[in-house]
């Protein structure tokens, strides 16, 4: 059995080195036997340059002072709330000092604010340059997830300025799928600021994903920075932009994407349809402008149906500036507009379907706008507009979604940047962190939901560690994690691991013969599951770190590297007699036995030394 887990560890190490670059991207990773470690993945991507630059990176890159790392939309665009920080923090008196890195992909789109700035760099999302730049900037600031291998360094901080305010459900309030989350869940337990509009998108983005304590301790209600570009844009420019030079009103069509490939055809024909009858119907009324699924753009052109689509160059909250009537559904556009005060339609035909497949939580009703089902009711809301403003439930709708919007949003995250300002943490309370095992229907569990049903939660936080692949994939598991007290902060791993071929290698040899591990070797081990804790929880600070399980290397070590006062493994039997007996299959138990003997990584912050306390049940 060795023999083979060892064959299989070769083949992966083996596909580690670089592959030419005409091949495929293929994605390899080892599943070794459960005799010899507990099947978890680990990730190994010859292709990923930076996966690989961050990981063997991590320990010998130091910080560049005054570096800002900037991501909107993966790449994809220069926009959203990354962009008007950015502009807001080279207008400061500091501006000058700072070197900013923004990410591109092949196709991106730079403005000139941007491309003239000697200060300015630019890195391609997934080169190595990409890797080095996250893991050198002093300040990141993204609007959506860093990559999965992301682990945030002790002196980083890490803004998220998630795009938009939602009206559609979110996180784990629209999927019962815990992996799908985990990353978007990750990166809030990661980040050091979370800078919002307010405390409704703070429960709404990142309280539905899971992350409670990251939403009290680092949510920051001061306002979207993309709105200040909306309300300082001058309107007129707008038009030239658009070359638009009559004086006609802007009508804006902004249907949001449903999300779903395989319904894209029929989205993309029923908003071809709008447009066409918006266009015949208002052509002597409106100047007709498009934001649109560009699937959908490039039928628009080929048609040549009387509209202007919004170029891809342009950012769409410098468009709305200039637009008159809106006419959106479900997408954050409407929340962004509404400080304008200007009349917008919800056009929600699929409205039943929508609230069963994914939900909202505002029904378009709720909002002050007017709510449209089909053309006729379209076209009735466009010969009798109304401005938010006269709605009844405007002022607590302003409350609740626009309550800062007054156009200094951008300077008060920059002030945050400046100022190196830390985030606010619970004061007075212990924080625990806890792996409760694998959730499968034994004593374990049970003794684990006894425990957690027994805790004073007004003395203590819990944060239970999950993971998130196993539990979806198993009823029995998931069932399990619905037991677990609503009042804990759950933490989901991502079933991936991203050791480097030295840290790779010396955990394989570890888990073969435990008892000869070198002290390089417990070195390279520690430093890996103390990144790994990093990638989990960010510059979280534990006083108590719980293996509840006690048969697991992997959770074990996890467990042992996490930033903690004390670190703790609950032995539920007598583990010793099992692991000497050849009928219980536990021939891992060796390696979890050694770790008692590791002492937290260097890289811990509040233990320098402290050795992993054994309970044993009686």
């Amino acid at each position: 059995m060795k023999n083979e887990a060892k064959r299989v560890v070769k083949s992966a190490i083996q596909a580690y080195k670089p592959i030419h670059k005409k091949l495929k991207p293929y994605r390899f990773y080892t599943r070794t036997t459960s005799k010899l470690h507990d099947a978890y993945r680990v990730w190994i991507d010859p292709r990923a340059a930076d996966c690989r630059s961050f990981v063997e990176g991590y320990s010998s890159k130091k910080i560049e002072p005054n570096t800002i790392f900037l991501e909107s939309f993966f790449g994809e665009k220069i926009s959203c709330n990354p962009y008007a920080v950015y502009q807001a923090l080279q207008a400061s008196a500091c501006g000058s000092k700072f070197q900013f890195i923004w990410v591109i992909q092949n196709t991106t789109y730079i403005p000139d604010d941007v491309a003239r700035k000697p200060n300015v760099h630019f890195v391609k999302r997934g080169s190595a340059e990409y890797g080095e730049a996250l893991l050198t900037s002093e300040t990141i600031i993204s609007n959506m997830t860093l990559p999965r291998y992301f682990a945030i360094k002790p002196e980083q901080k890490y803004f998220n300025v998630w795009h938009g305010v939602p009206l559609k459900s979110m996180g784990l309030d629209a999927s019962d799928r815990l992996n799908s989350v985990s990353n978007v869940q990750r990166n809030f337990h990661s980040a050091t600021h979370l800078p919002l509009a307010g405390e409704y998108a703070i429960e709404k983005i990142v309280t539905s994903n899971g992350a409670k304590l990251a939403a009290r301790d680092k949510g920051l209600p001061i306002g979207s920075p993309r709105v200040d570009i909306t309300l300082k844009a001058e309107s007129s420019k707008v038009r030239t932009k658009l070359s638009i030079s009559n004086d006609k009103p802007i009508l804006l069509y902004a249907p949001t994407w449903r999300g779903n490939a395989a319904t894209l055809k029929v989205e993309v024909a029923d908003q071809l349809k709008v447009v066409e009858q918006l266009s015949e119907a208002l052509a002597n009324d409106y100047n007709l402008i498009v934001s649109i699924h560009h699937f959908a753009s490039k039928k628009i052109e080929a048609e040549n149906l009387k509209c202007t689509l919004v170029p891809n160059e342009m950012n769409i909250n410098e468009v709305l500036a200039a637009v008159d009537v809106l006419i959106g559904d479900y997408s954050s556009i409407i929340v962004d507009f509404l400080p304008l005060d200007r009349p917008v339609i919800a056009y929600t035909p699929d409205i039943e379907s929508y609230l069963d497949s994914r939900g909202l939580y505002l029904h378009p009703e709720q909002l002050p706008v007017t709510v449209a089902h089909d053309i006729p009711q379209l076209m009735s809301a466009l010969r009798s507009l109304r401005r938010p403003s006269t709605f009844e439930q405007y002022p607590s709708i302003k409350q609740s979604l626009t309550p800062h919007e007054d156009g200094m949003a951008s300077q008060r995250v920059a002030d945050r940047i400046l100022t190196k300002a830390a985030p606010c943490t619970s004061e007075g309370k212990r924080h625990i962190l806890i792996y409760p095992g694998g959730l499968k229907t034994n004593g374990i569990t049970s003794a684990f939901l006894s425990l957690i049903a027994n805790i004073d939660f007004e003395e203590t936080d819990v944060s239970v560690l999950v993971d998130a692949h196993t539990t979806d994939s198993d009823e029995e598991r998931y069932e399990n994690f619905r037991k677990i007290d609503p009042r804990c902060e759950i933490i989901l791993r991502p079933a991936k691991f991203y050791p480097d071929q030295e840290e790779h290698r010396a955990y394989r040899r570890f888990l073969d013969n435990p008892k000869s591990v070198s002290t390089e070797d417990q070195q390279r081990i520690m430093r890996s599951f103390a990144r790994e804790a990093r990638r989990l929880v960010g510059n979280s600070e534990f006083t108590t770190a719980i293996d509840f399980s006690g048969y697991s290397p992997f959770w074990s070590m996890l467990i042992a590297a996490s930033n903690a006062q004390m670190h703790v493994t609950y032995q539920h039997s007598d583990m010793l007699a099992e692991a000497e007996n050849p009928d219980r299959d536990h021939v891992h138990l060796p390696a979890v036995f050694m770790m008692y003997r590791l002492t937290c990584s260097p890289e811990c912050t509040r233990s320098q030394a402290s050795a992993v306390h054994v309970v044993v049940h009686s």
